[in-house]
């Protein structure tokens, strides 16, 4: 579960990307708190879980086969291009509430906008 509350004060939150309200609202059962600047201290990214695209090696050993024989087999598997799967993210409220936030990189590249 991608940009869920894990452990903290608000366990088992969602937070979620309202593009309508320009907000980005960690969401309970019976509340939600906007997270902006006028929430949050700070945040703080713990773990970055990073993955490899298998299209994107399969793609790289069919052209490096191509290209320059059996040792672009080789050349497919060391051409390394990961992406970030999802990230841990410590964050300390204003109210002294902490919560550890698995979040993915689009809400993450949002929190970054309404943080900062």
């Amino acid at each position: 579960m991608k940009n869920t509350v894990i452990k903290g004060d608000y366990k088992n939150w969602y937070l979620s990307i309202h593009k309508e309200m320009d907000k980005l609202i960690l969401e309970g059962i019976n509340d939600n708190i906007e997270i902006s600047n006028n929430t949050i201290i700070d945040y703080d990214i713990k773990y970055t879980e990073f993955k490899r695209d298998i299209i994107d090696i399969v793609i790289r050993i069919i052209i490096g086969v191509l290209l320059i024989g059996p040792i672009g087999i080789l050349a497919g598997f060391t051409a390394n291009k990961s992406f970030i799967s999802y990230r841990l993210i410590s964050i300390e409220f204003k109210n002294g509430n902490k919560s550890l936030v698995k979040i993915d990189n689009r809400t993450f590249k949002y929190l970054v906008e309404k943080v900062y």
